[in-house]
């Protein structure tokens, strides 16, 4: 679990709404999701198989955490965003 703080000068939490905040959550992220521990890990989700009533099996889920982000529907647009 990732959870973000921003932090002030004087220790104080800030906005993290910023452009500069989600910028830098952006680019954490991309660093995240490249690491070999990431890609080796991913959360399971049961499938029941329709064919039989006993065998179960497991898929990975394409996204491994949620993200701050996820309530943008193009981050690449973040350095326009005023």
């Amino acid at each position: 679990m990732l959870v973000y703080t921003s932090v002030g000068s004087d220790d104080t939490p800030t906005n993290l709404w910023t452009r500069d905040a989600l910028i830098s959550v952006r680019e954490f992220e991309k660093d995240v999701v490249r690491e070999d521990d990431y890609q080796a890990t991913c959360l399971a989700e049961q499938v029941q198989e329709e064919t039989s009533t006993t065998r179960e099996e497991y898929k990975c889920m394409p996204k491994g955490f949620l993200s701050v982000l996820d309530f943008f529907p193009d981050t690449s647009l973040l350095e326009t965003m005023s």
